[in-house]
């Protein structure tokens, strides 16, 4: 089974366009198959062996110490996650008023995103994503999410972190040209809720 997986991963990995990352997710599956396996072999090892009971104390040792490195790990993880969040729960966005501003937005009213995923997440409001944003004043053109922002009044949503991950160093002057001459409903350090004048 551990041989099957790994060469299915492996053959995918070569024929897929674009090549899709392997990580750590996708080898998941395989962790519990090789502990397993490990077990019963270090167990076969032991009652094949005439020190059976000193290396069964030493196997004993070694499991104790790799559970508690590992609940060292975990608990500070668990606590680092508990105190800062992380990912769209995390604690800048928790103390931003971004998430209570998008809330507001009413719900017959359309919205449009660079982090749709953002939106989704807190208001279970999927919004028209955009990516490739024009480097002019949003609204003025007709790429896409332009209509709906200009005649249908949406609310432009755009959460700063993902924008400037998206466009690394033009990111800022692309903002600036985008939201040049658009009212600002609101705007902190993490995001801005946009709406065309």
């Amino acid at each position: 089974m551990i041989i099957a997986y790994t060469i299915f991963i492996a053959f995918t990995h070569s024929i897929t366009t674009p090549q899709i990352d392997i990580i750590d997710r996708m080898m998941a599956p395989l962790y519990p198959l090789i502990i397993i396996f490990s077990l019963f072999s270090i167990f076969a090892i032991i009652n094949n062996s005439k020190f059976h009971k000193t290396l069964l104390i030493l196997f004993a040792i070694v499991l104790i110490i790799s559970l508690r490195f590992n609940f060292l790990l975990t608990n500070t993880y668990v606590k680092n996650l508990r105190s800062e969040g992380e990912g769209f729960t995390a604690r800048i966005y928790q103390q931003s008023g971004i998430i209570d501003e998008i809330k507001k937005i009413p719900v017959d009213k359309n919205t449009i995103s660079n982090s749709a995923g953002f939106v989704l997440f807190h208001t279970n409001r999927y919004p028209i994503q955009v990516d490739n944003f024009p480097n002019y004043s949003f609204g003025k053109g007709d790429t896409y999410g332009e209509i709906p922002f200009r005649e249908e009044n949406a609310s432009l949503i755009l959460m700063y972190s993902d924008f400037s991950n998206y466009y690394g160093e033009k990111s800022n002057q692309l903002l600036s040209a985008l939201t040049h001459n658009l009212n600002i409903v609101y705007q902190d350090n993490e995001g801005g809720i946009y709406s065309y004048k």
